[in-house]
Order: structure tokens, then sequence, then C-alpha cells
């Protein structure tokens, strides 16, 4: 039988939707290791959105109740409903569990009573943030959140603050852990809950200016290569 060539195999492989790679790494050790790394990872985003193979259209809940449930279906026919598992589960109460950001397959869920986890539904795998524990918050001050990809640092990031804007913590997947930035120097309202959008490698918020009694309305950005409010 003959052998074809590593970069034969990688191009191929690289077509397939994901389902089709999950069942594939059990042929050998080596297509394990090959879809695995994240170089074919970063080859087989850029071949889906190239073909447009496989994009999901993501359908989140926001309820406090066991019922709380997500839901993908084909992001052109919205065709093919399925029901995904929650990697935080909710188990009644007040708490609420939400899709807080997206990002090339991977989607943020944050549950006030569980943390943060990055979650690719495609796979069914989840990577659990290290506990946050902040300090220095204001009574009743509610978390802000986001989540995308650092282009400049190869580097995917998670941002929690308060909504008066300290103390602000970024987290890293590069390096698994937080840390702490300057604090921002905008304000959300209280009761505004919103979660980052990005664009052009910041994320964004709608706020306010501190200090000021009659401050006013301004989108604010969080520069993720510099680690900068704008």
């Amino acid at each position: 039988m003959a052998v074809f060539p590593t970069d034969v195999i990688t191009d191929i492989l690289g077509m397939l939707p994901v389902k089709a790679l999950i069942r594939f790494r059990f042929v050998s050790k080596s297509w394990d290791s090959l879809i695995k790394d994240s170089n074919f990872a970063k080859l087989h985003l850029h071949s889906t959105f190239k073909i447009n193979n496989d994009v999901k259209l993501i359908l989140d809940s926001d309820t406090a109740d066991d019922d709380d449930k997500a839901y993908s279906v084909d992001f052109d026919s919205l065709a093919n409903l399925e029901q995904l598992p929650r990697p935080l589960k909710t188990g009644g109460g007040e708490f609420t569990s939400r899709i807080f950001g997206s990002c090339n397959g991977l989607l943020a869920v944050y549950h006030e009573g569980g943390g943060v986890a990055l979650w690719n539904p495609s796979t069914r795998t989840c990577h659990y943030l290290p506990r946050l524990t902040i300090e220095d918050v204001v009574e009743r001050d509610h978390d802000i959140l986001g989540f995308e990809y650092d282009v400049i640092g190869d580097d995917y990031k998670v941002v929690q603050m308060k909504a008066s804007g300290k103390p602000v913590m970024i987290y890293s997947l590069k390096t698994d852990t937080w840390k702490r930035i300057k604090d921002c120097p905008y304000q959300v309202p209280y009761g505004k809950r919103q979660d980052g959008a990005y664009l052009n490698g910041s994320l964004h918020w709608v706020g306010d200016e501190k200090d000021r009694y009659f401050g006013g309305r301004l989108v604010f950005g969080l520069d993720l290569g510099v680690e900068e409010f704008r």
C-alpha cells in the first residue's frame, strides 16, 4: 500500500468536518497527534472559513432553571437543530449560565456560581479557567465580560471586570493564568449587563465617563495586544 506524504494527508484532513476528524484521530497515533496539533487547528479553521463548511449558528437561552439549554443549527440553511450539553450547569436557583463570547469555534461560558469555561461544541471538549477571586469590589457591582483572540500574541483571552471599572482581570489561555491590569477609566451603569464586542483587535463596551455627574455616554475599547483602554 502506497504511503501518502504527510503534507498531502494534512491537506485532505484539513478539508473534512470536525465530526470526521474526531473519528479519524483513532486511525493511528500519528493522525491523532496531527489532528490535535495547534498548527493543524489553524489550517482547518482557515479552510472552514474559505469553503464555508460546517459553520454553525449557536442559539443560547438565558434562564435560571434546569431547562437552561443551547442549540446549534447550520448557518446557511438553519437546518439540523442539535441540542448542546452545557459545560456549566445552573443547577436551578437565581444564578444563570450564559455564553458571553465566541471566536474561531470556541465559546466562552460564564456561570456566577461556577466560573468561566472555554467550550468547543464541535469536539465536546471544555477547558475550565482557574477560579478568580476579585478584591476591591464595589457592593452590588456586577461582572462585565469579554472573550476574543489576540492576533499579536497568538493567544485567546478572557476579560472580567466590574461595572465600576475596577479591578480589571485578563486570562491568557497560553499561560493558563489571570493577571490584573490598570483599572478601566470608564464605567458601565449598574443593571446594564453587557458582554464585550470584538472589532479590529479590541473588545468594546458602552459606558459612561467617571467622576462626572452628567457624564457622557461613550463606546470604550480594550486593545488586547497592548492591554490598554481607549
